[in-house]
């Protein structure tokens, strides 16, 4: 069974395998440590899948992300956009738990270009149910955030050490079938 991922002249996505590593290296620590000791360990164990950007001519690994499932718990911001007969407790969501960008091609717009990548991949080819793209942000990538459409989450209690950010899929998928019809 063939699994659809977005691309483009330039790039793919790939899951990620031990060898996406060898040649990965992004300027936060932590995310190194997390891809190189973790990330593989993690998705044995079923708690996420992780995936690598890939430029096609050369292989080279440009940003590598992770994702699982989540959930929002319902607000009045997302009541007010559901209709009568969907409205819920919480409403499933994707996690974008992890994403580093390797530091050769830091600045350049890789992360915004994954990001465009990740929200067409869940509009168009939605495989387990999800409205929302939800991120657990490092403070200092909010802005890079919230310029690719994301808005914080106010019902985050630990948003002091990691605010959470969401995308809503629905009106991004409304644009994409517009620009297909």
């Amino acid at each position: 069974m063939s699994i659809w991922f977005p691309e483009d002249d330039d790039h793919k996505i790939e899951s990620l395998k031990k060898e996406h590593l060898k040649n990965f290296e992004c300027e936060v620590p932590e995310l190194n440590y997390y891809f190189q000791n973790n990330a593989l360990d993690n998705e044995n164990e079923l708690i996420s899948k992780n995936y690598v950007f890939i430029r096609k001519n050369d292989n080279f690994p440009c940003a590598l992300f992770t994702i699982s499932n989540a959930e929002i718990k319902s607000s009045i911001e997302t009541d007010m956009v559901m209709s009568e007969n969907c409205k819920y407790k919480s409403y499933p969501a994707v996690r974008i738990g992890r994403l580093a960008v390797h530091k050769e091609v830091s600045r350049q717009g890789i992360g915004s270009k994954l990001l465009l990548f990740i929200k067409i991949w869940f509009s168009l080819s939605n495989k387990t149910g999800c409205r929302y793209i939800l991120v657990d942000s490092r403070k200092e990538a909010v802005v890079f955030y919230k310029k690719n459409g994301f808005e914080e989450y106010l019902g985050n209690e630990t948003a002091s050490k990691y605010p959470v950010l969401i995308f809503d899929l629905m009106p991004f998928r409304y644009k994409i079938e517009s620009f297909t019809k």
